[in-house]
């Protein structure tokens, strides 16, 4: 069942918060599949350049942190 998830973006204690988010399915959030996502959300980070040490917080509608990913290069 689909459902609302957000992106923040966080490095140490700096935090750029995702406030719109996506409808995605728990699947697609645990999958490889989340990358397409996080790069359509956050399109600059697709290259890294400053995004580098960086992580993304996928966190559900209730705010529970259900996943991190740091970017890095592919």
């Amino acid at each position: 069942m689909p459902a609302r998830f957000y992106f923040h973006l966080v490095r140490r204690h700096e935090r750029i918060v995702d406030r719109i988010g996506m409808t995605l399915s728990r699947e697609t959030v645990m999958s490889e599949a989340v990358i397409d996502k996080v790069n359509e959300r956050w399109p600059g980070t697709v290259d890294l350049g400053d995004w580098e040490g960086w992580s993304v917080e996928i966190v559900d509608a209730e705010g529970e942190i259900v996943r991190m990913r740091l970017l890095r290069r592919a």
